[in-house]
């Protein structure tokens, strides 16, 4: 099995006004699931999941009672492991595929919204010389390069014992006006993946994005001017939209551009034949507005 922690490669490239709050989703952390023999955070990855693998490895993001709002929050702790210790972790996307390799593709989510800032309220317990890190990346599938492009980017760590929950934002640099399709949030007991310090005790709630009053995230999402139909999809959809549009992307649940048009009306008949089952983000936009809604492909 290959050292699970190349998310140090992802952080190696990883080059006070008024705010309006949306909390992420499930970003209270009270709704936890069990349907694959491991508990996470609905919304939410971890490397729970190797608990399962029969390596020896417990669960090393779990669900406390001990939170700073609500029932419940999240709990990551280093866990100790006769084959490699491992980090508890917090992530938007997915950090192993179905073979049980680490495969950073996924840790992205579909998003569009441009916040200023990141806000959470946390504890630490560091193990002697640890420090707990967390990062939000903005991006966008460049479908010029076949890459993604950064377009916004905040980073926190912390290395001192905090022993009360406490707030914390996080402003977020951008670095490119173009509209971001895709979130990557992150969180770790270790800067150190490959040494994690054993112990470390990371306590997260209450995770929400920040917007300056009066933008409402720069979107406004109006699904109900989009109308995508057979919906269900097994091989063609037609899309109707009731706007003057500047053009249409509908990418997949990682973030990625699967088609894109550049009409002021969109009205077309597109055909699904060869993608992939699942679900994808039809948008428009409309000025600074987004049409946006899902679709899935059978």
């Amino acid at each position: 099995m290959k050292k699970i922690f190349i998310y140090s490669s992802l952080l190696f490239i990883l080059c006070n006004t008024a705010q309006a709050q949306t909390l992420f989703n499930n970003g209270g952390f009270e709704t936890w699931t069990n349907a694959k023999g491991y508990n996470e955070a609905e919304h939410w990855f971890s490397l729970n999941v190797l608990s399962t693998s029969g390596g020896g490895f417990e669960e090393s993001t779990t669900a406390t009672f001990d939170a700073y709002a609500g029932t419940q929050a999240a709990l990551l702790i280093s866990q100790e492991n006769f084959f490699q210790n491992i980090p508890g972790l917090l992530c938007s996307g997915s950090l192993i595929n179905d073979e049980g390799e680490p495969d950073l593709s996924n840790l992205g989510i579909p998003y569009t919204n441009r916040p200023s800032a990141f806000e959470f309220y946390y504890k630490y317990y560091p193990a002697p010389g640890d420090s707990a890190i967390g990062y939000v990346m903005l991006t966008k599938w460049n479908t010029t390069t076949q890459k993604r492009d950064t377009i916004g980017l905040g980073e926190f760590s912390v290395g001192d014992s905090v022993k009360t929950y406490t707030k914390k934002q996080v402003d977020l640099t951008y670095i490119s006006n173009a509209q971001p399709d895709s979130i990557v949030v992150f969180f770790s007991t270790s800067y150190d993946g490959f040494d994690p310090k054993i112990g470390s005790q990371f306590f997260i709630d209450e995770f929400k994005m920040n917007f300056p009053v009066g933008l409402n995230q720069n979107t406004i999402i109006l699904e109900e001017s989009l109308i995508i139909y057979p919906n269900p999809s097994a091989g063609v959809i037609n899309i109707v939209s009731n706007h003057t549009t500047s053009g249409m992307v509908i990418y997949d649940v990682t973030g990625k551009c699967v088609f894109s048009l550049n009409n002021q009306e969109v009205n077309t008949q597109l055909s699904t034949v060869g993608w992939k089952p699942g679900i994808y983000i039809v948008e428009a936009s409309q000025g600074e507005k987004i049409l946006r809604k899902k679709i899935i492909v059978q």
